[in-house]
C-alpha cells in the first residue's frame, strides 16, 4: 500500500526581477492620519476581558466601508488582549496587507492599553513594507505587499488596539459593489460592528444567513447607511476534513448585482480582449484546422494544458481580466483565465462551440445559496460542445488523457457561462461518467519455504489517478520514484532487492497508466517451529479511506470520490496446499461497498478486496456508524495463515504421492 498521489500545482522559481517590481510598487510608505469623518468610532469595553483558557481574548472587530467616495475607503479596527506568553509571540506584530497598484494605506493608531493607560506605539519610521506574495506557491504573482510593525515591548495582559483605512479599489469591478461579511468564527468576539455607506440610489440586494439578526438602515441625504452589530459571538470550530463547500458560519451579503446576468455581462466585458491573431498563433490554428476534428480538439487541449505553463501575473485589473490569446500563446504561460481564453480561441477556430465558464473550486454547488456576485468565483474553465456532448475542460490540469472523452473532468458543481445572454448558473457536471480507479495485482512465487520469494506488482491508475501519477513521474523522475517504492517496501522487508527496472506503460488515449515492479524478497516466510507463516495484504484502500479523528462531529466528513480500488494478492506455493477458510466477506452501506474474497486454483491462492464509494461526504450524524464499518472492513484487508510441517523438501511428499498412485494403478492392472 502506497500513499495516494494528489494533483499538485507546478512549482517554479520566481525571478528576482519580478520580486523587485512588487517591491518598487511599495516604495512610498503609508501615511498616518486620523480616521475620516464618515467613520463612526466604536467604544471598546476592556472589563472582564481575561480568559485564562484562551491565548487571546478578542474584544472588537470593526469594519466600515464607504462606497460613495471617488476613492472608496475601507476602515478596519481590531482590539484584543494577550493572555499568555504564546499569544505575545504570535500576536504582537501588526501586519496589514494591501495592493499598492490601486490601494494606499492610512494608519490611524497602534496602541497598547496597559493598566488602564493608552500607550501609543505607532512609529511610521519603524513600519516596514515587505512582499506579501502569498500565492507564489500557486504560481500567482499579484503584487501584494504588507506593512509590518513590531510592537517591541508587548507583555502578557496588554490590550492591542489598532486601526487603519485602505483607500482605493480594483478598477476591474467598476461601479459594482459586493461584500460578504462573516458573522461567525472559530473564535468568540465580544463586539462586532459592520457599517456600509452606499449611494442612496444604488440598487442593493441584502441577505443575512444563519443568524436571526437584521440590518439597521437610514438615509442621510444622498447616502444610504447600513449597519449591523453583534455581541459575544458563538465560537464554532470546524471539524477536520469537512468538505470545502460546507460553510456552517453565518454571514451577511450585500450586492449591487440584481441577477446572474448582471455578473455574466460584467465578466463578458472583461473577457472581450484583443482577439487579433499574431502570425505564430495563426499558423498554429491553421495546422490544427487540417486535422480531423476529434484530433484537432485533442491537440488544442494538449497544447494549452501541457505546453502553456501555469503562471499568472494577476496585478491590478489582470486579477480578473485575461491577457489576449496571442500574448499567452507567445509567452507560453498564463493563469486559469489566460489559458481558458486561449483554448476557447483554438476550439472556436476548429468549429467547436466553446465558452469560458466561471466556477468555484471550493464552494462548488453551494454558490447557489448566495446572491449574485463576482466574489464567489475563484477559477475559470472551458465549456465545449462537440458531437452533442458537453465537456467541462480545466486547462490548468497538465498530463491529462488525450481526447475529450477520456480526460478527467472535475465536477465543479455549478458554473456561470461568460456570455452576455447568460441568465443563471448552470450545472457543470460532465456528461461522461469517469470513475477514477486503482487496480493492483501482486504475484508472489515461492520455489520452497526457505528461499527468497519473487514479487511482481502491477498497478493500473485510471482517469484522475492516472493524471496524478503522470504528474508525479514528471516531477520526481522514474529513478527517484523506483527508489522511493523500494524503500517503502524495505520497511517491512529490509532485505528486499529489485529484480528489474520500474516499467511504465502509459496509454493517454484511454487515460490509464500501469506501473510494474519486480522484487526478490528474502525471509518472506515467518518460521515458527516446523510451520511457515505468510500474509497476503490487499490494503491499498487505506491510503484513500481514513478514519476521522473527530467522530462526534457537527460537520460532514469528506471522502475521496468517486473512486474504485481493486487489490489482489496471489501466492504460488511450491506444492498444492489446501486451505479451507474460503468464506467471503461483504459490507454495503450508504457510503461505500466492500468485499473480500479468497480463491484457490491448484497451487495458487488469491486474496482480493474491492472498494467503491457512493458519495463524496459522510453526514455528521452517520460518522459513528461509518467508523464502525471501517473497523469491520479493516479486519478483512489481509489473510494470514501457516503451512504446516515444511522442514522437509516439499518435492519429497509430492514424489511419494505420485509413487503411491502409480502402485495403485499397477496393482489394479494386475
Amino acid at each position: 500500500m502506497r500513499t495516494p498521489i494528489l494533483l499538485l500545482l507546478y512549482t517554479i522559481a520566481v525571478s528576482c526581477s519580478l520580486i523587485n517590481i512588487s517591491q518598487a510598487l511599495a516604495d512610498e510608505k503609508p501615511v498616518v492620519k486620523q480616521p475620516a469623518k464618515w467613520v463612526k468610532i466604536a467604544d471598546v469595553s476592556v472589563a472582564n476581558s481575561v480568559d485564562l483558557y484562551q491565548p487571546v481574548s478578542y474584544l472588537l472587530l470593526d469594519r466600515q466601508v464607504n462606497n460613495t467616495l471617488a476613492n472608496k475607503q475601507k476602515y478596519y479596527r481590531y482590539t484584543y488582549r494577550l493572555n499568555n506568553t504564546s499569544s505575545v509571540v504570535d500576536n504582537a506584530n501588526i501586519r496589514i496587507s494591501f495592493s499598492p497598484d490601486y490601494e494606499s494605506l492610512i494608519l490611524h493608531q497602534i496602541n497598547i492599553i496597559r493598566d488602564g493607560k493608552v500607550l501609543s506605539r505607532l512609529d511610521i519610521n519603524k513600519v516596514k513594507i515587505v512582499s506579501d506574495e502569498n500565492q507564489q506557491a500557486s504560481n500567482i504573482l499579484n503584487g501584494q505587499v504588507a506593512a509590518l510593525q513590531l510592537i517591541e515591548d508587548a507583555r502578557v495582559g496588554d490590550i492591542i488596539d489598532y486601526s487603519y483605512t485602505i483607500e482605493g479599489s480594483n478598477p476591474v469591478f467598476a461601479n459594482n459593489f459586493s461584500y460578504i461579511a462573516p458573522l461567525g468564527w472559530s473564535i468568540s468576539i465580544a463586539d462586532v460592528h459592520y457599517r456600509f455607506v452606499v449611494d442612496a440610489n444604488m440598487p442593493l440586494q441584502k441577505k443575512v444567513s444563519g443568524l436571526n439578526v437584521s440590518l439597521d438602515e437610514q438615509r442621510i441625504g444622498d447616502q444610504r447607511i447600513l449597519s449591523l452589530s453583534l455581541t459575544n459571538t458563538t465560537k464554532r470550530v470546524l471539524d477536520e476534513y469537512a468538505p470545502t463547500w460546507h460553510n456552517p458560519y453565518p454571514y451577511l451579503q450585500l450586492t449591487s448585482y440584481q441577477s446572474w446576468q448582471d455578473v455574466a455581462r460584467w465578466a463578458s466585458a472583461l473577457f472581450n480582449v484583443d482577439s487579433q491573431h499574431t502570425e505564430s498563433l495563426a499558423e498554429f490554428i491553421a495546422s490544427i484546422q487540417t486535422m480531423e476534428q476529434s484530433k484537432a480538439i485533442e491537440e488544442a487541449i494538449r497544447f494549452v494544458q501541457d505546453d502553456v505553463r501555469y503562471f499568472g501575473i494577476e496585478i491590478a485589473e489582470n486579477s480578473h481580466r485575461p491577457h489576449p490569446p496571442s500574448e499567452v500563446f507567445a509567452k507560453r504561460f498564463g493563469d486559469c483565465k489566460d489559458k481558458t481564453v486561449l483554448l476557447v480561441t483554438l476550439l472556436n477556430a476548429i468549429g467547436v462551440d466553446a465558452s469560458a465558464a466561471l466556477v468555484s473550486s471550493e464552494m462548488q454547488n453551494s454558490i447557489n445559496d448566495y446572491l449574485p456576485t463576482h466574489a464567489l468565483f475563484d477559477h475559470v474553465i472551458v465549456k465545449a460542445t462537440a458531437d452533442d456532448k458537453t465537456y467541462w475542460i480545466d486547462p490548468t490540469i497538465a498530463y491529462q488523457g488525450l481526447g475529450a472523452d477520456t480526460l478527467y473532468q472535475p465536477n465543479y458543481g455549478s458554473a456561470l457561462i461568460v456570455e452576455p445572454q447568460s441568465t443563471a448558473l448552470v450545472v457543470a457536471q460532465p456528461d461522461v461518467e469517469q470513475t477514477s480507479a486503482v487496480h493492483i495485482e501482486e504475484q508472489l512465487t515461492a520455489a520452497d519455504y526457505f528461499s527468497p520469494v519473487k514479487w511482481q506488482i502491477s498497478t493500473t491508475y485510471k482517469h484522475r489517478e492516472a493524471e496524478a501519477m503522470r504528474y508525479q513521474i514528471a516531477a520526481v523522475g522514474l529513478e527517484q520514484m523506483a527508489r522511493q517504492y523500494l524503500n517503502y517496501y524495505a520497511k517491512k522487508y529490509p532485505l528486499i532487492t529489485p529484480m528489474g527496472d520500474l516499467v511504465i506503460d502509459d496509454d493517454r488515449h484511454s487515460n490509464q497508466i500501469t506501473l510494474t515492479e519486480y522484487y526478490l524478497v528474502p525471509q518472506y516466510w515467518q518460521h515458527e517451529q516446523q510451520d511457515a507463516g505468510f500474509t497476503l495484504m490487499a490494503d491499498h484502500l487505506v491510503a484513500y479511506v481514513k478514519k476521522p479523528t473527530t467522530i462526534k462531529r457537527r460537520d460532514p466528513y469528506w471522502l475521496h470520490w468517486p473512486l474504485v480500488i481493486d487489490h489482489s494478492v496471489s501466492i504460488q506455493f511450491p506444492e498444492y496446499v489446501r486451505f479451507d477458510s474460503l468464506q467471503d466477506f461483504a459490507l454495503n452501506n450508504d457510503y461505500f461497498q466492500f468485499n473480500a474474497t479468497l480463491s484457490q486454483d491448484k497451487r495458487t491462492l488469491t486474496y482480493r478486496t474491492h472498494y467503491q464509494n457512493k458519495q463524496n461526504v459522510v453526514a455528521a450524524a452517520d460518522t459513528g456508524r461509518f467508523v464502525q464499518d471501517l473497523d469491520k472492513l479493516n479486519n478483512y484487508l489481509g489473510y494470514q495463515r501457516s503451512v504446516l510441517k515444511v522442514t522437509e523438501d516439499p518435492g519429497v511428499n509430492e514424489m511419494q504421492t505420485l509413487l503411491k498412485l502409480l502402485n495403485k494403478r499397477s496393482l489394479a492392472n494386475d
